[in-house]
């Protein structure tokens, strides 16, 4: 499911495995040392290859966990 950060950037890095990432509708594929930021407002989503993925997320600023930057996108 689709999601977005309104205040916080990520940044991804793939350390094993391969992923799809799905920004704004368009499908990137992501393997080991692929990163990639998303910008606060970019919609979302990952999608784990065959063999999983791993991967670190940074997110700047920081979030709280109690209170994550996070709204999701539900299906119509």
């Amino acid at each position: 499911m689709p999601l977005r950060h309104r205040r916080t950037g990520e940044w991804v890095y793939v350390t094993a495995g391969s992923a799809t990432a799905e920004l704004d509708g368009r499908r990137v594929p992501l393997r080991p040392g692929d990163y990639l930021y998303l910008p606060a407002g970019v919609w979302h989503a990952f999608r784990a290859g065959a063999r999983g993925v791993e991967a670190i997320s940074v997110f700047l600023p920081g979030m709280e966990m109690g209170r994550p930057d996070v709204e999701i996108r539900r299906p119509r």
